[in-house]
């Protein structure tokens, strides 16, 4: 029998599971995949040699003490995404090459809404949890947030392009604001760090991470969970094969939207109940294109296109791999060249689709979704929830995470919680017996 089972080995798994071995408590680790990383996965582009990110990429360690302490721990190297050398916008119903996004007329309104969304950020006590704070104004939709604060034409464009779609994978109308406004807050109540959050990355992958933390863990892989039974003395784990597993206690460390895929026994409470079938609304589409024929380390942004964001993250002798972002796969077949290319012509007119390539996130059984976009009213209503031990099990994913949720820090953040409660629970079973 084993100390803890630790369902999933996303960066929450594998946190979870490294700190409690170092603690000296004997752990294996369940992963439904033929890989670890979870939503992370640095994978080949097809026959190409390069290597690209299809799931969580960037990280910023200035804001982010999780998982900064993790880079110094393994020493893992990190870079920088390019900065765009030329430039194009689709905002308030037109289409420019180069410049602000933002024409000159609506700079004062630019202005204010930032000055707004920052006074809104220094409410917000970061690190603490979001639903103990007079925060409930903010936990409405996006949209709702910039028609209160009347910002209009491209201004709010770009705000329901970055905010909403680049940010959280989904329209301003599906995120709260809350949860929008707390990125802002986590970044030093700097909209401008917030607009520069997709710039540092690993310089080999999120798999070099991974691989450091799950270096000494006891893992099998292709091994999905049926069901957690604590109804007995032990906790049983029954995997999708029919096989058994005891352990005195369980981390279940997949995204929130798979709880409702495994049996719990007893049934899980009603707020988490409800939060995983309601999901959280993160439904985003990443798609990586080669192309030629692009303007040198090209990046756009876009609202009321079917990609939002599209920039160039390597160039090369045979063209330009660029990545994109869009809100909704019925914008974009990623089955389909003609609906690829109109895609890409919306944000980069004139060039050439050689190939692409993506990972179905949202149909994944073992993700059903990307990274956390709370809904409006969840926060208030189901986070903290979310968070609580039941019975022997403990929560970890970025989608509880206090702080950043979505991001790999969130993910480490809730393993490193996760682990904390669980070693403390084991403790206190030890002296009751």
């Amino acid at each position: 029998m084993f100390d803890v089972i630790v369902v999933g080995a996303g960066f929450a798994g594998l946190t979870a599971a490294r700190d409690l071995s170092d603690k000296g408590r004997e752990v294996l680790v369940l992963e439904a995949r033929d890989r670890i990383g979870g939503r992370t996965h640095y994978d080949t582009l097809g026959d190409l040699d390069q290597k690209v990110e299809f799931g969580g990429t960037w990280v910023v360690p200035r804001y982010q003490p999780f998982v900064a302490h993790e880079i110094e721990r393994y020493n893992t190297e990190l870079m920088l995404s390019p900065t765009a050398e030329n430039s194009f916008w689709v905002f308030g119903g037109t289409s420019k090459a180069g410049g602000f996004p933002v024409p000159d007329s609506e700079l004062a309104d630019l202005e204010r809404a930032v000055a707004d969304i920052i006074a809104d950020a220094k409410r917000i006590s970061f690190g603490e949890p979001f639903e103990q704070q007079h925060l409930q104004d903010l936990d409405v939709p996006f949209d709702e947030w910039l028609d209160k604060h009347e910002i209009s034409g491209a201004t709010r464009d770009l705000f329901a392009s970055y905010g909403g779609a680049l940010c959280f994978g989904v329209d301003p109308a599906a995120v709260s604001a809350l949860h929008v406004i707390s990125w802002v807050a986590g970044l030093g109540n700097s909209a401008w760090e917030l607009f520069n959050g997709p710039t540092i990355k690993f310089a080999h992958g999120t798999t070099e991470l991974v691989s450091a933390m799950a270096a000494d863990l006891d893992i099998r892989l292709s091994t999905p969970v049926q069901a957690i039974d604590q109804t007995g003395e032990t906790v049983t784990v029954t995997t999708a094969a029919g096989e058994r597993l005891q352990a005195r206690a369980v981390v279940v460390a997949v995204p929130l939207n798979v709880w409702k895929d495994i049996t719990f026994m007893p049934a899980l409470s009603d707020a988490k109940q409800a939060f995983t079938t309601e999901e959280q609304a993160g439904k985003a589409v990443k798609l990586w294109v080669q192309t030629t024929g692009a303007p040198r380390y090209f990046g756009a942004l876009g609202w009321q296109t079917a990609l939002q964001w599209l920039s160039t993250e390597f160039e090369r002798p045979e063209g330009s791999i660029m990545v994109g972002f869009g809100i909704s796969a019925d914008d974009v077949n990623v089955e389909s060249r003609e609906s690829i290319e109109a895609a890409v012509h919306q944000l980069c007119p004139d060039v050439e689709v050689v190939d692409w390539w993506t990972e179905d996130w949202n149909n994944d059984p073992y993700s059903r979704g990307t990274w956390t976009a709370f809904r409006p009213g969840q926060i208030y209503r189901l986070h903290g929830p979310s968070r609580a031990q039941e019975g022997k099990l403990t929560f970890a994913t970025a989608d509880v995470a206090v702080g950043f949720s979505g991001w790999i820090e969130g993910a480490i953040e809730s393993g490193a919680r996760a682990a904390q409660d669980m070693d403390a629970l084991l403790s206190s079973d030890a002296t009751a017996q």
